[in-house]
């Protein structure tokens, strides 16, 4: 991530989860929320919150038909 000067200028604003869960989608690319649960061992409903953060945040998109598709996954926001 040190490359990306973007997600780098935002880091230290981010909280702990958001910090772990955004290394994970850099490490790993296109990832579903289901997965990410799984990584870190949280609750489905904290992991939204946290990617709608990340959302917000313009740090990371997501790609799926609607908001509710279990087949969507989210990556690093393109500059």
């Amino acid at each position: 991530m040190l490359k990306d000067s973007k997600i780098n200028s935002k880091w230290n604003n981010l909280n702990a989860m958001e910090q772990k869960v955004l290394q994970i989608i850099f490490d790993k690319g296109d990832i579903k929320p289901s997965e990410i649960c799984e990584i870190i061992d949280r609750d489905k409903r904290t992991i939204q919150r946290v990617l709608k953060s990340l959302v917000d945040k313009d740090l990371v998109e997501w790609f799926g038909t609607t908001i509710k598709d279990p087949k969507k996954v989210y990556r690093i926001k393109n500059k």
